[in-house]
């Protein structure tokens, strides 16, 4: 089968009673050069919620199986579950603010996906084009076992912060 793109979205559409096929193009509108039709998105990375009473939080989760959470709970705390990061903040500081550089208390909880390091910026691209609020750049050195890594942060509607996180492996 032959396949031209005209198009950014290709809808095609097969008649199944014979060997021809009939392509038909259809545009949704302008992406800004995004020909992403959504992230390409490869797993959820890490998850942290904040918490008041983080000393007691990270005692019942080291008591249910996440004995890598540290016994003295710092300002944010992670274990490994599986191949994930499941995280506890303190709420007194907060989650990582890319905006100002220092924390705020405004999302209570933060999603990390990851994405591959090559296709960020298009990823970037993708959300500002679905007039989503981006983040600068944060850059991260041994974060999470690995050597380095890119991050950008984007709010959803009900106030969580959200990452992408792009591990240079």
């Amino acid at each position: 089968m032959v396949s031209i793109v005209l198009s950014r979205y290709p809808i095609v559409d097969r008649f199944a009673d014979s060997k021809q096929t009939l392509f038909q193009f259809s545009d949704v509108g302008d992406r800004s050069g995004s020909w992403m039709e959504r992230l390409p998105l490869i797993r959820v990375a890490e998850v942290a919620f904040l918490a008041s009473n983080v000393k007691e939080c990270v005692e019942f989760y080291r008591k249910i199986g996440m004995v890598d959470l540290p016994a003295k709970p710092g300002r944010l705390n992670f274990a490994h579950v599986g191949e994930q990061l499941y995280g506890v903040c303190d709420d007194k500081t907060g989650f990582f603010d890319p905006w100002t550089g220092g924390y705020s208390k405004d999302s209570r909880f933060h999603i990390a996906f990851e994405v591959s390091d090559d296709r960020l910026d298009e990823c970037i691209e993708f959300l500002k084009a679905e007039g989503i609020k981006v983040s600068p750049k944060a850059q991260w050195d041994n974060f999470h076992d690995v050597p380095h890594s890119t991050s950008v942060y984007f709010p959803d509607p009900a106030g969580n912060i959200l990452e992408l996180w792009a591990p240079k492996r």
